[in-house]
């Protein structure tokens, strides 16, 4: 345990930290409150014994002056200190909690089971975990006033005075601090520690003065003088930071005014080049403006003639799509027939027709009808009129084949080969054919040629609806020839204003591209202006900005001088100001002119500037 005794600000808190940290001792201290007394104070004390003897934490009670707001607090340290033992500290049933928690470790150590000797073991563990450190003030009669009432505060403690530093030891601390500033030369350094150092000293014999004549006391701690070095180099520091912006703040306000000042020249001759392009851009639109407009007009007569032909093209269209209107119409009145011929074919079946093959001599309406295939088939396949004599029912036969291929043969067959004179022949065997079954009814002749031959009957109702299509066919004929030259022509027609259209589009895209030259030509100028326009602007600022400041300048290269010599000075008048600030605020008037007066004589015989 121990009592520290110093003025406040002596450093008597740190050090005991600092110790409790060297020993692995936690440190506690009361949080004072408003309402913050003795039973709380009971409260913590509680606390530390348990925690000192049952979990065997070490521990320092840090308790200071400004902590005990009730003089009997100390009756419980007094009691502590001198026996250990703090009266009514715990009720009856903590004391049996705490002696059984502790009984087994009590008689590990050799203790008796008895409650007395478990219980000196608790007061003896606590006393070594711990440990009270007390720092008091020396100043007034309170110390007095306490020894007194509490001997074993004296008694029972490790008294330890704390007194001012000597000078060695003050200016060994300044150096310590200012060796991290290594923008001051070990001169100065040293000057200035040599400085602080007598100041702190002249202080103390100053309040020893002050106490005498004034009945005042000051006191100046090592707290005190700690918080002047700091003072200073804070002082120190941003006072250089601020000139030294400023001083960079300015010149580059003076550097930017010479560069406005160069620029502006450069800006002219740019304006010069400028004023040229834009000249020379200008005839350049309107020579485009010229051609565009040409072109426009061969594109315009060109469009001109193309209406035209279009006009021309679309009347042959109107009549061409006349004829064609005309011949579908005729044809589509043979779709019935071509559909009744289609049908036929349908009905006849493969048997049938191998029927009609099987035949040695058939009746002679089957024999007519068969000759008037071979006669369609002959002409139609080889181009050639089978003479009378060769329509055998052999050739029939032969011309019949396979029966699929037949069917075939008849699906596909092309009216349009029918030439006049092999329709004669035709037209001349049918007449026969009804002369021999004397009818003059188509159906009725088909009705006598099926009950003879279904094959056959199906094949002259294919073979007449055929030539009833024909006839149609010989009728539109001479339509569809015109139509096709009609065809022709217009497709001439279109061609050759297909290729109209492509010179209107060569000349569009002629006229197109000389477009977009002129409207980059007129941008290129517009821009050319823009930027004189612009150019100009920026001279007119820059001059009215340079002429405005020209007064300016005269003062801010003024201000720079006067801050390079403010820096010169900054040192040592910081160090009057920091000095005056913190050492003088207690003193009357006349004590601090007279602490002026010394300080500027004795920093006038160091080599650090002031004014």
């Amino acid at each position: 345990n121990a009592l520290l005794i110093g003025v406040g600000g002596s450093g008597k808190q740190s050090l005991a930290r600092l110790a409790a940290f060297v020993s692995s001792f936690d440190v506690f201290q009361i949080t004072i409150k408003p309402n913050y007394g003795i039973n709380d104070l009971k409260a913590d004390l509680n606390n530390l014994y348990r925690r000192a003897a049952l979990k065997g934490l070490p521990c320092v009670f840090l308790l200071s002056d400004a902590q005990i707001t009730d003089e009997n607090f100390l009756v419980f340290i007094n009691d502590y200190l001198s026996s250990g033992e703090i009266f009514g500290l715990f009720t009856d049933d903590e004391i049996e909690e705490i002696l059984n928690s502790l009984r087994s470790e009590a008689k590990s150590q050799g203790y008796s089971e008895s409650k007395e000797n478990i219980w000196k073991y608790f007061i003896d563990k606590v006393r070594r975990n711990l440990k009270i450190v007390m720092c008091f003030s020396p100043v007034g009669n309170t110390l007095r006033t306490r020894a007194r009432r509490f001997p074993a505060l004296f008694s029972g403690t490790i008294i330890d005075w704390f007194h001012s530093w000597p000078r060695d030891a003050l200016y060994s601390v300044v150096v310590r601090f200012l060796d991290d500033n290594k923008l001051l030369s070990n001169e100065i350094r040293h000057a200035i520690a040599n400085f602080m150092a007598d100041i702190h000293m002249d202080v103390n014999q100053t309040s020893i003065q002050y106490f005498t004549n004034e009945r005042r006391s000051y006191y100046t701690t090592s707290k005190t003088f700690l918080e002047y070095i700091k003072f200073f180099q804070h002082i120190y520091e941003n006072k250089q930071m601020k000139i030294e912006l400023e001083i960079v703040r300015i010149l580059s306000g003076l550097e930017k005014l010479d560069s406005i000042s160069a620029q502006t020249a450069i800006l002219q001759e740019d304006l010069k080049i400028t004023t040229d392009e834009v000249n020379t851009k200008a005839e350049k639109a309107e020579i485009a403006l010229k051609i565009v407009t040409a072109e426009a007009d061969k594109v315009a007569k060109e469009k001109s003639f193309a209406d035209e032909e279009r006009r021309k093209i679309e009347t042959k269209k109107a009549a061409v799509e006349k004829v064609q209107a005309a011949c579908a119409m005729e044809l589509a009145k043979a779709e019935p027939v071509l559909e009744a011929a289609r049908l036929a074919l349908e009905n006849i079946e493969k048997g049938q027709l191998t029927e009609l093959k099987s035949f040695a001599s058939p009746p002679e309406t089957v024999k007519f009808v068969m000759n008037m295939v071979v006669v369609l088939f002959k002409w139609v396949d080889e181009n050639r009129i089978i003479p009378e004599s060769q329509r055998t029912w052999t050739e029939a036969k032969n011309t019949i084949g396979p029966v699929e291929k037949f069917l075939q043969r008849l699906r596909n067959f092309q009216v349009a080969k029918v030439t006049p004179q092999v329709r004669a022949i035709i037209d001349k065997l049918n007449v026969t054919l009804m002369k021999i079954s004397k009818t003059d009814s188509i159906e009725s002749l088909i009705q006598q040629i099926t009950v003879k031959s279904a094959a056959a009957g199906g094949i002259y109702t294919w073979l007449d609806n055929t030539l009833k299509f024909h006839t149609v066919y010989l009728e539109v004929q001479p339509k569809q020839i015109a139509l096709d030259v009609a065809n022709e022509e217009l497709s001439r027609a279109q061609q050759a204003f297909s290729k109209i259209l492509a010179r209107v589009q060569i000349l569009e895209d002629c006229l197109t591209e000389e477009n977009l030259k002129m409207q980059r030509a007129l941008a290129e100028k517009d821009d050319a202006v823009r930027t004189k326009e612009r150019l100009a602007r920026q001279i007119d600022l820059a001059e009215r900005l340079v002429d405005g400041l020209a007064s300016s300048r005269i003062i801010w290269t003024k201000r720079v001088e006067t801050f390079k010599n403010d820096l010169e000075t900054l040192l040592g008048d910081v160090l009057l100001a920091s000095t005056f600030i913190s050492y003088t605020g207690y003193f009357s008037r006349s004590y601090r002119i007279n602490f002026v007066n010394k300080w500027r004589s004795a920093i006038a015989t160091t080599k650090v500037c002031h004014q």
